[in-house]
Parts: C-alpha cells; structure tokens; sequence
C-alpha cells in the first residue's frame, strides 16, 4: 500500500504520477490511497480502477 497527501492542490499531477511511476515498475498491484484537500469534482478522475480512495476533509458522497 501506498498512502499520498497532497496540500499543494497538485494532486492531479502527483497522483497520475505516481500511478505511472508505480506501472513503469511493474508494481501495478499495489493499493494507493490518498488525502488532503481535494475536491470532490477531482476524486473521480483520480481513481485508479480497483485501488485509488481519496479522503478529505468535507463529507463525501458516495463511494470514493
């Protein structure tokens, strides 16, 4: 597993980083979870099928 925070509101560009950076080495099993002040509209776009939640500090809806 994997655990992100992002503060900078960068996280659309750390996380995907990260996503990639983790399949270029092959470690595409590994579950990533993230946090910070993210905006709802953002989550789904930072999903990785099967292993991306997000967690923030408003109150979400729905599974993410």
């Amino acid at each position: 597993m994997v655990g992100l925070s992002c503060l900078s509101g960068a996280h659309n560009h750390l996380f995907r980083k990260s996503f990639k950076l983790l399949q270029e080495k092959g470690a595409e099993d590994v579950h990533v979870f993230g946090g910070g002040i993210i905006p709802l509209d953002d989550i789904p776009g930072l999903k990785r099928p099967g292993s991306m939640r997000s967690f923030s500090p408003v109150p979400h809806r729905g599974n993410y």
